[in-house]
């Protein structure tokens, strides 16, 4: 049984004989590259996928700063999460409570708020500046917090969702208060 997202992001599932996966997978990917992950139960007690979406951003003293945290939940018919793949998006902390209980919902909100600020610096390292960073997590049915994927071109929507005003605001703001940052620094250079 193979289950999933076809290129327009429709969820998809399907039965084929195994003899005939190989060829539907050559299909099914063309000549994209693609990263195989170990599978992971990531749903809630309810069977629906859910993620954690952290965005970090340069602030106006070129500093990295969490800027908003996200959890956002899919369709149960589906495995992933993503707003506009039918998901919605809520606050972190309730929705792990539900999920977890307190003390545990409380360790994972303090993993995720440390890999948060583990992650940006190291990514600099190896491919340059960069500005802002969507920090996807995934929460096991154990508690391990596992890191999913990183987007230098994150959405801000679910901020919204979430009625994280002050989030919503700064994802905007802090791009154009790193931008001056950026010009300022340039500019005391030019004229030193």
């Amino acid at each position: 049984m193979i289950q999933g997202r076809d290129r327009d992001n429709s969820i998809f599932k399907l039965t084929l004989p195994v003899g005939e996966l190989a060829s539907w997978i050559e299909r099914f990917t063309g000549s994209r590259r693609f990263l195989i992950q170990p599978f992971l139960q990531l749903t809630s007690r309810e069977g629906k996928p859910f993620d954690v979406r952290v965005l970090v951003q340069k602030n106006a003293k070129g500093r990295w700063m969490t800027t908003g945290m996200a959890l956002r939940q899919g369709p149960a018919e589906g495995k992933t999460s993503n707003l506009h793949g039918g998901g919605k998006a809520v606050p972190v902390l309730p929705f792990l409570a539900t999920q977890f209980g307190s003390p545990a919902s409380a360790e994972i909100l303090a993993c995720l708020e440390r890999l948060s600020r583990l992650v940006p610096p190291l990514l600099e390292s190896g491919f340059g500046r960069l500005g802002e960073l969507g920090i996807d997590f995934g929460v096991d049915r154990d508690g391990k917090v596992w890191l999913l994927e990183v987007n230098s071109k994150p959405g801000r929507r679910a901020f919204r969702q979430t009625g994280d005003i002050l989030a919503a605001k700064l994802s905007v703001e802090n791009p154009l208060r790193y931008a001056r940052y950026l010009l300022l620094r340039q500019l005391r250079r030019v004229n030193t």
